[in-house]
């Protein structure tokens, strides 16, 4: 278990990293979930449970009140620092009490947007960023299979919802994509295009509403996937359960034969120590970012924990935002690119090793 002089120094880190944050202009920190506002709201809602701190929830309260008078900003609709990211941050805040309301309200405008933009830019025009566009049509899609999750959708929404994540499959099926299986050279789930569409194709299939088309996907993709092992053991182990999701509904000899392949000789606590780095530590393309699928596998061990914390308190990440001016701390503090997130990650395995 960390030593009680880690514990303290990791507990000094945090206060300096928080205080750091909350004497910022507000108005100059961008809005995103992964860089901006969203992803720090998030953040310090946590903190405040965390601490019971009202400070950190006031902060947050502010940062939330921020992003709605920037909403009439022209803003993308990615996931990263656009509205898609918004939106997931406010149902996330909604869905785990940190903020109260009807996201079936609160979401109608942003939402109204992101359907003119996907439909006018992303599923309509054939540019050079085919695969770009195809990742944000993804996401989009994504993020509209978790609005369909909600009991209290109206009937006209749930038709919306399910038309667009249909329109999004269709389109992938029927655009030429070379690059569909590069693998990112750092982990990532956001940003590894296969992953993401597995994803997206394992969502509809435990929704129910498209399973007749999502099964000619699988077998028009069945080649391809029987003939794709990751290089990195993160995504392996990420790419084997994205099949699992799959096979469930899917029903493969092959793709079980596949999945034993990609998981066998991958060891979770070997693939901690390989595929990330010293500094490889943020929620997008780092360490932190496989605690979260982990948890969502079930298999996050007490000695893995141990590892994540020891790796996260020894990162001379913590040098570099010291050295750093104001100015480019700036650029560290993100949830999900910046060490928001990392505290998160850390905050949340020492809690649970502390009980």
């Amino acid at each position: 278990m960390i030593g009680k002089e880690h514990i303290e120094l990791m507990e000094q880190r945090i206060e300096k990293f928080n205080q750091f944050v909350m004497s910022q202009d507000i108005e100059k920190i961008p809005v995103g979930l992964f860089s901006g506002k969203m992803g720090l709201a998030i953040y310090f809602y946590h903190q405040a449970g965390i601490n019971g701190d009202n400070k950190y929830r006031k902060f947050a309260s502010e940062l939330i009140d921020s992003i709605y008078d920037q909403l009439h900003n022209r803003l993308p609709i990615n996931i990263e620092n656009g509205l898609i990211g918004i939106c997931r941050g406010i149902t996330y805040l909604i869905e785990n009490e940190f903020i109260q309301g009807n996201p079936n309200y609160i979401l109608k405008d942003l939402e109204d947007k992101i359907f003119s933009k996907l439909y006018f830019d992303c599923l309509t025009k054939e540019t050079g960023q085919v695969l770009r566009d195809a990742k944000v049509a993804i996401h989009c899609a994504l993020y509209f299979c978790e609005r369909l999750t909600d009991s209290k959708l109206s009937k006209i929404n749930r038709s919306l919802y399910e038309r667009i994540v249909i329109k999004t499959i269709n389109h992938i099926e029927t655009i030429v994509i070379s690059n569909k299986t590069t693998e990112p050279y750092l982990f990532s789930r956001f940003d590894y295009f296969i992953i993401i569409y597995l994803e997206l194709i394992s969502k509809v299939f435990e929704l129910g509403f498209y399973n007749y088309k999502v099964s000619k996907v699988c077998d028009e993709w069945n080649e391809l996937i029987l003939s794709s092992i990751p290089l990195l053991g993160s995504h392996r182990l990420l790419f084997a359960f994205m099949l699992e999701r799959i096979n469930r509904h899917f029903n493969s000899r092959k793709w079980e034969k596949h999945i034993y392949l990609l998981q066998q000789n991958t060891e979770i606590d070997h693939v901690i120590d390989i595929d990330f780095r010293n500094k490889n530590l943020y929620v997008f393309d780092g360490m932190s970012g496989i605690v979260y699928f982990l948890n969502e596998m079930g298999a996050m061990t007490d000695y893995n924990r141990e590892k994540i914390c020891a790796k996260i308190v020894s990162s001379e990440l913590w040098v570099d935002f010291d050295k750093s001016n104001d100015i480019e701390k700036l650029s560290y503090i993100g949830l999900m690119n910046g060490l928001a997130g990392v505290i998160h990650t850390y905050c949340q395995m020492n809690n649970r090793l502390m009980k």
